[in-house]
């Protein structure tokens, strides 16, 4: 019999008995290959997007942030605009950005020459969004050099397009300058013209303290953001791709099992093994061959909607999303194929005269086998998943997740093994135990599943409350302040800080900013703050060696952070240019400065430190900047909303593919305890026949939905906490601080995902119960 005339006499009558298990199935390889295809969309836009705008993001040729005088360099500024270069000149200032309802916020403020009014800004997105300004709105910006003035938003970045660091991460705001603006201290020169790499080094040799970036430079850092949005993304794309893989596995061999005495007969009718293997292919591909289509289809609308919601433009064409679609499908078709014929494998070794004797010793080594192949062959796919993104570390985050797949399950076989050594006299916890001891592999998975569907969850929609809490805790802890205040030329706050109910404690300051000359110490921009010791009231806390006061006057303290970035030590000596002179000072002390200011070294006052006066200051309450009408205060907090914001933002397009991540965890899940309900339905037939009853079969499995939930909830958080603590103190040096609410989170969003899992079985026990089992 030809295997065609096999799928329509046999298979296609066998369908409607399996179709809710197929359904599972088809709904799971839709999920994963809509993830799939979804993904290089969206990091092909991205891309488009920063390779488009390379130089407006570098501002130039060559970008140089400029952070303290040197005459030498322009000098040479000068001579590259009589060569021809166009150069410009933008001054940094700090300020505070005001909308018509009074909402406040601090960033930075970038004067140059701009295509727009003298009463018009560029706003950062992150500051527009901040104070809820939109183009058109006015706005009012106070500082004390600019005074307090009204601008009309003209404009808003999306991108932070030619500025530094730090007013990417603060955000700004872009004015016109009435006149041309010569360097004080801080600014940006930006550089039109020539090779970046040669203007680079040729400016370095003049001024190596400044940070230069070339387009070159700029690319590299570009493709390194592109390169981590691609490893968070791919993550959950290959954790789906894993799930669906053992889905089709899994679903394949239930049904050679389920239909082992079927396919017995059928070899004993001389059908071959190939007609069978053939037929069956083309029934399961109806599960492959139609979520992949409609996947696709689905994709292509999908895509366009999630960069809306992010606010992107979609810069790809329709003929670029054909083209990445049609090698996704391809590419997902051979994929499940591949391991469908994989599980198929196990149709050969059905033997008529085995089934008969009730032997299995060939079939569970075929199991074996299969179990073999899929493990090597998935870290080859999805290093293949990589090359059809074109991005090598997309197979890092494949990587990850199987190296921690390979963790997860020792640590749940070892836990296992730990509580079945428990002498529990209970029959429900015997009975449960032994019945997960059975399906190990499945109840891990379950496991897993619903672990790493909560661990994306926690990740996606609360690491940004996570890490401003948490870095704002480590500064509290750590800082002896919380407000940084700049006083204005001119002006003297010590009677106004000294009578202020609301300051608890304050310490004064006299700064000069300097460069260090020494040629194995990277941060050439430093600030010196001299300080009286009867202004020392609000004092850091010392780390290694000796306090500011304690031995001589031309000796320094550093802090923690400049001390390991350049690989110092105590008694190291730094040589210091500045406009007061030359010195050589001594490190004699390391203080705790966390995140801020690192750059700033302390020492005893000694005169030279008549640049600028600032204050930090420890209070409870804000109350105490009510008399602080013209001088410039930033609150230690506001780095760390920063940062939270930043990544908020970055997390957008994440917590979509997190929702579909849910949907392909269920059905996974669903899909598992369905086929366990399924190979265990005769045990629970038997035990309700025996007389023991329903409740009993209800209990064990409330029992192992408890489990699940334990396990999966302290797992979850565990690993949330891990994942962060080590993000946090690598990154950010911070500590981690985390809110119970998101382990109530974790325990509410496992019991709602379990119950959905276990909703079949459950449901089926409340019904009537057959025992036609029996008579097989």
């Amino acid at each position: 019999m030809k295997w065609f005339d096999v799928f329509k006499l046999y298979n296609l009558k066998k369908l409607k008995s399996e179709k809710v298990i197929l359904i599972f199935t088809a709904l799971s390889i839709f999920v994963t290959t809509l993830i799939s295809l979804l993904v290089p969309q969206i990091m092909k836009n991205t891309k488009e997007i920063m390779d488009n705008s390379i130089r407006q993001l570098n501002g130039g040729t060559l970008r140089v942030q400029v952070q303290y005088p040197s005459k030498k360099f322009n000098d040479e500024i000068a001579s590259l605009k009589k060569e021809g270069y166009k150069v410009t000149v933008q001054e940094l200032t700090n300020g505070y950005y005001k909308n018509s309802n009074g909402k406040k916020t601090i960033g930075k403020l970038i004067s140059g020459k701009f295509n727009i009014g003298k009463d018009e800004i560029i706003l950062y997105k992150s500051i527009a969004n901040n104070i809820r300004a939109k183009v058109g709105d006015k706005i009012e910006i106070e500082y004390p050099e600019i005074g307090s003035k009204s601008y009309v938003v003209k404009k808003i970045e999306n991108m932070p397009y030619g500025v530094d660091n730090d007013s990417k991460i603060l955000g700004y705001g872009k004015i016109l300058s009435d006149k041309n603006i010569e360097i004080r201290n801080e600014g940006l020169v930006l550089i039109n013209g020539g090779n970046g790499e040669k203007l680079k080094e040729r400016l370095k040799n003049i001024e190596n303290g400044y940070e230069y970036s070339s387009l070159e430079d700029k690319n590299k850092s570009v493709q390194s953001d592109v390169d981590k949005e691609i490893m968070a993304y791919t993550v959950i794309t290959e954790m789906a791709y894993i799930l669906s893989i053992i889905t089709i596995i899994t679903t394949t061999v239930m049904i050679l099992l389920r239909r082992k005495k079927d396919f017995a007969i059928l070899k004993m009718l001389s059908i071959k093994s190939k007609s069978l293997k053939k037929s069956m292919v083309l029934e399961l591909s109806l599960t492959i061959i139609i979520p992949v289509i409609l996947a696709a289809l689905c994709s292509f609308k999908l895509s366009t909607v999630i960069l809306a919601f992010n606010k992107t433009n979609e810069l790809i064409s329709a003929s670029e999303k054909v083209a990445i679609i049609f090698k996704g499908v391809v590419f997902n078709c051979v994929l499940f194929f591949l391991f469908l014929n994989i599980a198929l494998m196990m149709l050969k070794n059905i033997e008529p005269l085995s089934i008969v004797r009730q032997d299995e010793t060939k079939l569970r080594k075929i199991r074996k086998k299969i179990l073999i192949s899929s493990v090597i062959l998935v870290p080859i796919l999805l290093f293949a998943y990589s090359l059809y993104l074109g991005r090598l570390s997309a197979f890092a985050g494949g990587c990850f997740i199987l190296l921690f797949i390979g963790i997860f399950l020792l640590i749940t076989l070892c836990i296992l093994k730990l509580i079945t050594l428990i002498p529990f006299k209970n029959n429900v916890f015997i009975y449960g135990f032994k019945n997960i001891q059975k399906n190990f592999m499945s109840f891990t998975m379950i496991l897993l599943s619903i672990t790493i569907t909560i661990v994306f969850l926690l990740i996606g929609f609360t690491l940004d409350n996570t890490i401003k809490y948490s870095m704002n805790k480590t500064m509290k802890n750590s800082l002896p302040y919380n407000y940084i205040l700049l006083q204005k030329s001119g002006r003297d706050l010590e009677k106004n800080l000294k009578n202020n109910d609301y300051v608890n404690k304050y310490s004064k300051f006299y700064n000069i900013s300097a460069k260090v000359t020494n040629s194995n110490i990277k941060s050439k921009a430093i600030r010196i703050a001299e300080i009286k010791k009867e202004d020392y009231k609000a004092q850091y806390k010392i780390i290694e060696g000796k306090d500011i006061f304690q031995g001589s006057k031309d000796q320094i303290i550093i802090s923690d952070k400049y001390k390991k970035t350049n690989n110092l030590k105590l008694g190291d000596f730094i040589n210091v240019e500045s406009l007061a002179g030359n010195f050589k000072y001594k490190i004699k002390g390391i203080y705790d400065g966390g995140e801020f200011n690192f750059q700033t070294i302390l020492k005893e006052y000694s005169g030279i430190g008549e640049e600028s006066i600032s204050y930090i200051i420890k209070s409870n309450s804000d109350k105490w900047m009510d008399g602080i009408k013209d001088s410039y205060v930033v609150s230690v907090d506001y780095l760390s909303n920063s940062i939270s914001s930043m990544l908020n933002k970055s997390l957008d397009i994440f917590k979509y593919l997190c929702f579909l991540c849910i949907f392909s965890s269920v059905l996974f899940n669903m899909n598992i305890v369905y086929m366990n309900y399924i190979e265990n339905k005769k045990d629970e037939t038997i035990i309700i026949a025996l007389g023991i009853g329903k409740g009993f079969c209800m209990k064990y499995q409330l029992f192992k939905l408890l489990l699940l939930v334990a396990t999966s909830t302290i797992m979850s958080f565990g690993i949330y906490v891990l994942v962060l603590k080590t993000a946090l103190r690598l990154f950010l040096n911070s500590d981690i601080y985390i809110s119970f609410l998101y382990l109530l989170a974790s325990m509410v969003i496992s019991t709602v995902l379990s119950i959905i899992t276990f909703n079949l079985p459950i449901r089926n026990l409340k019904k009537k119960v057959s025992f036609e089992l029996l008579k097989e």
